[in-house]
């Protein structure tokens, strides 16, 4: 990775009509990535939808434990989100330059995914 763009250089790019949203989604990834806690890495950003959200790619979030590591690393809460296809996944929001970025545990298992969302009822 080159060297991380600081929020301030991100929330320019956002402002310029010539970034692209490959541009955007390498400097979020190349920015986020340095701080993800150990053992979970940062794979990828992609815009969503809706502009200025984004999904990410993330391997080693395997447990609440990891989303709660998440969420100290970028000092943000965990919270219950319900995506387009009706699933409720525990998430965490980090706020780059006014473009929100998520943070999605869930399980395939519906009953282990089930458990991990009664922690936060």
């Amino acid at each position: 990775m080159s060297n991380p763009k600081s929020v301030e250089e991100i929330a320019a790019m956002r402002q310029d009509l010539k970034t692209s949203v490959e541009e955007l989604e390498t400097a979020l990834l190349e920015h986020l990535a340095p701080r993800m806690p150990d053992g979970i890495v940062l794979f990828g950003v992609e815009m969503t939808n809706t502009m200025f959200v984004f999904g990410t790619w993330v391997e080693g979030l395997e447990s609440v434990r990891d989303i709660e590591a998440l969420s100290y690393a970028f000092r943000s809460d965990v919270e219950k989100y319900t995506n387009s296809e009706g699933y409720t996944n525990l998430v965490v929001w980090v706020v780059v330059a006014e473009m929100k970025v998520r943070f999605d545990l869930y399980f395939e298992d519906p009953e282990r995914n089930a458990a991990a969302l009664r922690q936060y009822d």
